[in-house]
């Protein structure tokens, strides 16, 4: 990959796109059929229908602590990208 921060920072602003908009398809379609997926309970393969499941409850979520939309902010430092998601 040539443009590694560019092709990330696109990434990252399409699935910001689609979670402030709900659209949990969308999300789905920029993963991979199978993925990895970590938590607390530490990192498994899941399949993609497992995340189109996943992202309503999530949206919920965020939603009863008062995160209405997601933002991706970013900065760089060293010529590396770095970011958070808030």
């Amino acid at each position: 990959m040539k443009n590694f921060d560019k092709e990330t920072e696109n990434f990252l602003e399409r699935y910001e796109a689609n979670a402030n908009v709900g659209s949990a398809e969308e999300i789905v379609e920029q993963f991979a059929d199978v993925f990895m997926a970590a938590d607390p309970s530490g990192a498994r393969a899941v399949p993609s229908s497992v995340l189109l499941m996943a992202i309503p409850q999530r949206s919920g979520f965020l939603r009863a602590q008062g995160a209405a939309l997601l933002s991706w902010r970013r900065w760089s430092r060293q010529g590396w990208m770095s970011g958070m998601f808030c």
